[in-house]
C-alpha cells in the first residue's frame, strides 16, 4: 500500500512539473513574441529588444536548471504555476532591460565582468548584449535571496526553492 501511495505522489508531482514547466513556456514565449514586436515597430527599442529577449530566455533556463529542486504543488491548479513562472521569467527580462540601461547610462554605478567594463564600451555588439541578458535574465533565482531580509515572515528557506502560493477554493 505505501508502494502505491509513493507511486501516486511521485508520478502527481511530475506532473505538477510538467504543468509549471508548461507555464513557464507560455510565458516565455509571449513575451520573447511581444518583445521581437516591439522591435518591429520602434527602431530605436533594438538593443533593448536583444537584452529582453536574451533575459527572457535565461530567466527561462534559470528555472529550467532549478526545477529538480523546486517543491511544485502537485494539486495541477495552473494559476499559481502560471503567476510563479510568469513573474520569475517578467523579473529576469526586467533585470536584463535595467542592466543594460544602467551600464549605458551616466547612472552607470561601475558595473564589471571581472576586469571587462561593459559601461566602456560605445557600441556593444549583438553578442554582446546578448550575453548581458541572458546572464541578468539567469540571476533571477538571487532575487528571492536578495529580498529575504527584507521579508517580515522570513522563516530561514531560500526563495528559490520555495513552494509556489495555492489558493484555496472559497
Amino acid at each position: 500500500m505505501d508502494d502505491a501511495i509513493t507511486s501516486v505522489i511521485q508520478e502527481r508531482l511530475l506532473l505538477g512539473r510538467m504543468s509549471y514547466t508548461g507555464c513557464a513556456v507560455t510565458v516565455a514565449g509571449v513575451l520573447v513574441l511581444l518583445s521581437v514586436f516591439w522591435a518591429s515597430l520602434d527602431k530605436s527599442f533594438g538593443i533593448l529588444g536583444v537584452a529582453s529577449i536574451f533575459g527572457t530566455l535565461g530567466a527561462f533556463m534559470s528555472m529550467a536548471v532549478a526545477l529538480r529542486r523546486r517543491a511544485v504543488s502537485p494539486d495541477h491548479r495552473w494559476r499559481p504555476n502560471f503567476f510563479d513562472a510568469g513573474l520569475r521569467t517578467l523579473v529576469g527580462l526586467l533585470s536584463a532591460v535595467v542592466i543594460l540601461v544602467l551600464m549605458r547610462s551616466a547612472l552607470n554605478p561601475g558595473i564589471k565582468i571581472g576586469s571587462f567594463d561593459p559601461g566602456a564600451l560605445k557600441e556593444p555588439s549583438i553578442y554582446t548584449i546578448a550575453i548581458i541578458g541572458f546572464l541578468a535574465g539567469f540571476f533571477e533565482r538571487l532575487l528571492p535571496d536578495f529580498l529575504k531580509p527584507f521579508d517580515p515572515d522570513n522563516t530561514g528557506q531560500s526563495g528559490s526553492s520555495s513552494r509556489p502560493a495555492t489558493a484555496e477554493p472559497h
